[in-house]
């Protein structure tokens, strides 16, 4: 796939961003072989019913980036939106009319932690209460911390830990072509990690496909 030169270098300064500059509270990459496709993981906000949690979602950006907003999605069950589904916010491609080409990957994100802990009703929202959140976030276990001690084998887990692993260890992304990286063992570390965590990611996307949607949305207090 071609994807312009604005949007790549665009997108490319932004990684650098969330490497450098991003907030504790959230993760952001793209997919190594096609940076209009990023994987983001959501701290559950404090005093709300998804504290301790780790959400898990998508951020789309259309080949004309930044001129057009992307498409976003959370797939980690959460009570707020409906798996893998597009939400509608001002921010995302259900209202391209309100899209402001000045804001960003972590512009971004930060709208939707806003709108997750909020009670409005949009495309793509579901509709449970405190305690059923706070049910569904008992019974994902998937929390990062609780999971590296372990062997994970569910494939959200151990996608959280390698999103985390990249942050934690502060890599250098190469991501112009007159830069070089000083370390070939920290570039061979990062590739592998983000290889590894591509294709968990298409087994996961597979898994869920073959869910049916009222097993996941449908809660019975």
């Amino acid at each position: 796939m071609s994807i312009p030169e604005k949007a790549t270098k665009r997108l490319q300064n932004e990684l650098k961003m969330m490497i450098n500059e991003s907030p504790d509270f959230v993760t952001a990459r793209p997919l190594e072989n096609n940076i209009l496709e990023w994987h983001y993981v959501i701290k559950g906000p404090k005093d709300t019913p998804y504290e301790g949690g780790e959400y898990h979602g998508t951020v789309i950006f259309p080949k004309e980036y930044p001129f057009k907003p992307p498409s976003i999605r959370m797939i980690t069950p959460n009570g707020r939106f409906q798996p893998n589904a597009r939400i509608c916010l001002t921010i995302s491609d259900y209202h391209p009319e309100s899209w402001n080409p000045g804001w960003n990957i972590l512009t971004i994100l930060i709208g939707l932690v806003s709108f997750m802990v909020e009670n409005n009703y949009a495309a793509g929202c579901v509709n449970s209460n405190e305690s059923q959140k706070k049910r569904l976030l008992r019974n994902l276990d998937h929390s990062i911390e609780a999971t590296r001690p372990l062997n994970v084998t569910g494939s959200l887990q151990l996608k959280l830990v390698l999103l985390q692993d990249l942050v934690d260890s502060k890599l250098t992304v190469d991501v112009s072509s007159d830069e070089s990286s000083s370390s070939t063992k920290a570039k061979d570390k990062k590739r592998k990690m983000e290889n590894d965590c591509e294709v968990i990611i298409v087994q996961d996307e597979k898994k869920k496909k073959e869910e049916k949607e009222e097993d996941i949305i449908v809660i019975d207090d």
